[in-house]
């Protein structure tokens, strides 16, 4: 389970962001990738349609989760995907995969609203 992750509710962005990669890169979760391996990020209620989940993977810089690309479930708080290749989106909306090579991955996510937060990541 996540540890308690900070308020977005900032006057600005980038305190928002700031905010944000601290808490990825303090409380990053080491995940086992071998074999055909699945990740969900469960939110703790159904987030807005405009709303970002952000992620950090490794050392690398924040982007959020392509929700239009998740395997749908009957749970609408469930984003679920393989986690060999996560769908993205970067700044200008700019879409590509993650594709994960190795066997090790750090991650982590946060919900970028306030009053709202990943309440679980499953690894299966």
């Amino acid at each position: 389970m996540p540890t308690e992750q900070p308020q977005i509710n900032a006057k600005t962005s980038t305190e928002n962001n700031e905010k944000m990669w601290k808490y990825l890169w303090d409380n990053r979760i080491e995940i086992d990738t071998k074999g055909k391996v699945y990740i969900a990020f469960i939110t703790e209620k159904e987030i807005k349609e405009n709303t970002n989940i952000f992620i950090g993977i490794d050392w690398k810089t924040i982007w959020w989760l392509d929700k239009s690309k998740r395997i749908k479930t009957e749970n609408p708080k469930e984003f679920l995907y393989q986690i060999s290749s996560i769908d993205l989106i970067g700044n200008n909306n700019y879409k590509f995969k993650v594709e994960i090579k190795g066997e090790r991955l750090n991650i982590n996510a946060v919900v970028g609203e306030d009053n709202n937060k990943i309440e679980e990541i499953k690894v299966f």
